[in-house]
């Protein structure tokens, strides 16, 4: 949201840096995320579009200047470790996704399709569509502002649709995917809101609207309090800090966890090659490929497991690993949660 302020200033101050630092801000968000790769390439070219056409160069050339800047910090880690930078950031997107986990192709796809249209499942969803739609018919058809400011509500259009449409790619995508295209929505809902006052509803009709508005939002804000409060992964995160406080008391060691957050929890690093719990369980990745990205499979994971190697570890206890004596048989049990089973190696 900086880097649009910034952008939209941008035009008719030709002395001020306001691209550069547009830019900084823009690149700084993409390395932090790939999701949100869109917004810098749609604030560039509204850039180039919409500054004076002595500035456009300049602009432009500041702009890629300050996304250079935070892009910097990365350059040591591609130099050091290229191949595993470019498996993480496309290889293991585009080819291992949708494929190599625990769904099937057909059911993938149906959840793929459920999470792109989920937003019209719940007031809020429904009015950050219609709303913003409504928003730019009524700027398209009626003009009721100056180019300039026509302009910025379209760049609002144009940031959340490639957002929406850029994190509907990955199969299978999540809800949150679409949270970063929020503040553009609303900025379009204001005007969809506008447009209804201008040319529809007047006087108390749109008093009345504003309220069921409000009444909407105010509900399903209460709705989703409700279901963070009794969502059982909430439960869950408890339940992983009193793990990470018996991992703690009995030191790291060489700890496996199958649930990413306890090492977060603990302060426990994962072990060398275990740091990517979606590449381990990559059937297709052989291993010879495997050992040159520098990942340990899930199959090298368990024979690990059944030799004793780790010092503690924390499974599921839906973990069909857990049903195997042989496979554990060098492990006792430490404590058992509600979602977790702690064992401890009986070799420390």
């Amino acid at each position: 949201m900086v880097a649009f302020r910034l952008a939209v200033a941008s035009p008719g101050r030709p002395h001020a840096w306001l691209p550069f630092w547009s830019g900084l801000c823009a690149g700084a968000a993409c390395i932090t995320s790939l999701l949100i790769i869109t917004i810098p390439i749609v604030l560039f070219l509204w850039l180039v579009r919409n500054c004076e056409a002595n500035r456009r160069k300049h602009a432009a050339i500041q702009f890629l200047a300050g996304m250079a800047v935070p892009c910097l910090l990365i350059v040591p880690l591609v130099v050091r470790a290229f191949p595993q930078f470019v498996f993480d950031l496309l290889i293991l997107q585009l080819r291992h996704r949708t494929l190599d986990g625990h769904w099937t192709t057909h059911d993938a796809w149906r959840t793929h399709i459920h999470t792109v249209t989920d937003w019209f499942g719940t007031g809020q969803g429904l009015l950050l569509v219609l709303l913003p739609l409504v928003g730019l018919g009524y700027l398209a058809g009626h003009q009721p502002f100056d180019a300039t400011k026509r302009s910025e509500f379209y760049l609002c259009g144009w940031l959340a649709g490639s957002l929406c449409a850029w994190v509907s790619v990955p199969n299978p995508t999540f809800p949150w995917y679409y949270m970063p295209a929020v503040p553009w929505a609303g900025v379009l809902a204001v005007l969809g809101l506008f447009a209804i006052h201008a040319h529809v509803l007047r006087g108390r009709l749109l008093v009345a609207l504003l309220l069921v508005t409000c009444v909407v939002f105010s509900y399903d804000t209460a709705k989703w309090f409700s279901m963070f409060l009794h969502d059982p992964s909430e439960h869950q995160w408890r339940e992983v800090e009193a793990i990470s406080q018996e991992i703690r008391a009995a030191g790291c060691g060489s700890l496996y966890a199958s649930d990413m957050r306890v090492y977060f929890a603990s302060r426990c690093p994962p072990q060398p090659g275990m740091e990517s719990y979606a590449a381990s369980w990559l059937s297709s990745l052989s291993q010879a490929k495997a050992d040159s990205l520098h990942i340990v499979r899930q199959d090298t994971i368990n024979r690990k497991i059944q030799a004793g190697d780790f010092s503690l570890l924390v499974l599921n206890s839906y973990d069909p690993r857990l049903d195997q004596p042989a496979l554990l048989g060098n492990y006792s049990e430490l404590r058992r949660f509600e979602g977790h089973v702690l064992l401890v190696s009986k070799h420390r």
